[in-house]
């Protein structure tokens, strides 16, 4: 599950692109909450990543090109690092939502559409107008928000696991987040 973690150093993109794709028959929202297919993924992760990849939340993990769903898990990732830097940090997070509990897009300053989505009817934030239901026509755009790692802005389809000196790291048993010169236990 290391793999698969979006907050571990041992994170693999391939990996978690397989295993979003294998839910291919369900939405971009509940593939991404399933806690057996991207561990670590809250419903601020979800919301955000998916305004980010520029993404209807209902849109099924079916429609999605190869790159799209790269891409997704990229914007998941990114914003995961930013929500734990933000944590440990004592940074405002919520000064980086773009969607999340706000009642205008940060974008397009259109207005939020806020319901119950997925099998486990989670609050769900959203665009209409800057998240397409329809895949075909979404062109990446990365986020100019975060600029915490470099990879994000690389046209990378191979394989990444993070350096140590580009990421904290959480202690297994007590969860604190360390810088990431600090040794381990």
């Amino acid at each position: 599950m290391e793999g698969l973690d979006v907050c571990s150093q041992q994170f693999s993109f391939s990996r978690s692109e397989e295993a979003v794709r294998r839910q291919h028959r369900r939405m971009l929202c509940d593939a991404l909450m399933d806690q057996a297919v991207m561990p670590g993924v809250g419903n601020i992760i979800k919301n955000e990543a998916l305004f980010d990849s520029g993404l209807h939340p209902a849109v099924k993990v079916e429609q999605l090109t190869a790159e799209q769903l790269l891409h997704v898990v990229k914007m998941t990732r990114d914003f995961t690092l930013l929500f734990y830097k933000c944590r440990k940090s004592g940074s405002a997070l919520h000064k980086h939502f773009k969607v999340y509990k706000r009642s205008q897009c940060g974008r397009c300053f259109h207005v939020i559409t806020v319901c119950r989505l997925g099998d486990n009817g989670r609050m769900t934030y959203f665009c209409e107008r800057c998240q397409s239901g329809d895949p075909s026509g979404v062109r990446h755009q990365l986020p100019v928000r975060n600029s915490l790692i470099g990879w994000t802005h690389k046209n990378r389809t191979d394989d990444y696991v993070a350096k140590k000196e580009e990421e904290d790291w959480a202690c297994q048993l007590c969860t604190l987040i360390n810088e990431p010169g600090s040794k381990g236990l």
